[in-house]
């Protein structure tokens, strides 16, 4: 299965790395702290804006501490989408695909026999090409029999759609808009988030679906949530549901978001196991908590 072959390569290069010396181009410089928690930490909770995912020892860790819960929540949306499972022939584009942790949930719903698809065309655009490299190089190697991968490096909130006939069946952004919303614009991902609207009213096939999963937060605290609901706002010819998984972590569950019937899902459950020394290394989560909005492409535009 891809997330044990891209996640038992990662921990091989974790282990094998020199963590006596600093990390080669570290953003650190002298201040390296030989430990990528430590700068994931940085990455993810501190005001420094300088930064950002831009180290592959660093996303080594990276996928071996966050993939088992981030590819855990897609298994539960994406086994939501009746409209996808039975097709013969699927189309993905995966915005800011990172790591492609919607690609290993793919992978775990085919082999499993919850999606039934002969062909997945898999295109995933990331401004970090040297930072996933070896994840990347790793995807490549697995070639998979009727996966078709291919990625596109740049700043998703530039991507110009309406381009070429390849339309997709899956938009996903898969904890994308947190990360734009520390480093870009509000007004480069409002411009973004319209474009893609647009795109989406005047392309996209009706039971096409959009996929939008990320931390439960508001944009002040470091999330992007409030996009999910400009971007539906902006939307003619679909219909959504919203809402989060329970998180086990936080007193209140989490902060409420969603509908009435979806404001929790039912089971915040992980998908995966891992031993004891996985646990000392990386500390993963064993739940999902994750906020969600599953868009459905219900008709044609009229105009």
């Amino acid at each position: 299965m891809l997330i044990n072959d891209i996640l038992d390569k990662a921990n091989q290069r974790h282990f094998n790395h020199d963590f006596s010396e600093k990390c080669e181009n570290c953003s650190y410089r002298e201040n390296c702290p030989h430990n990528c928690g430590t700068c994931l930490c940085r990455v993810h909770f501190s005001n420094d804006e300088n930064r950002e995912y831009d180290c592959p020892n660093m996303a080594d860790f990276y996928v071996c501490k966050y993939s088992y819960r981030y590819t855990s929540e897609l298994i539960h949306l994406l086994s939501c989408l009746e409209s996808l499972k039975s097709r013969n022939f699927i189309k993905v584009i995966s915005l800011g695909c990172g790591p492609s942790t919607d690609l290993m949930a793919l992978d775990y719903l085919h082999e499993n026999g919850i999606y039934s698809f002969e062909r997945l065309e898999y295109r995933g655009v990331d401004y970090s090409e040297s930072v996933w490299k070896n994840i990347y190089n790793d995807i490549d190697s697995w070639g998979k029999e009727g996966f078709s991968v291919k990625r596109y490096f740049g700043d998703v909130c530039t991507l110009t759609f309406n381009k070429g006939a390849w339309i997709p069946d899956l938009i996903v952004l898969q904890y994308v808009l947190s990360d734009m919303t520390k480093h870009s614009s509000k007004n480069d991902i409002e411009n973004f988030i319209e474009e893609l609207a647009r795109f989406i009213d005047d392309k996209l096939l009706p039971n096409s679906y959009i996929l939008l999963n990320d931390i439960n937060l508001s944009v002040t605290y470091g999330g992007g949530r409030e996009y999910y609901d400009l971007l539906f706002s902006k939307l003619k010819t679909c219909e959504m549901v919203c809402g989060r998984f329970h998180d086990d972590n936080n007193a209140s569950g989490g902060y409420r978001y969603g509908q009435c019937s979806w404001n929790e899902m039912p089971s915040n459950k992980n998908f995966f196991s891992w031993d004891y020394n996985w646990n000392v290394k990386y500390s993963p989560f064993n739940t999902c908590a994750s906020a969600f909005m599953i868009i459905k492409k219900v008709r044609k535009n009229d105009n």
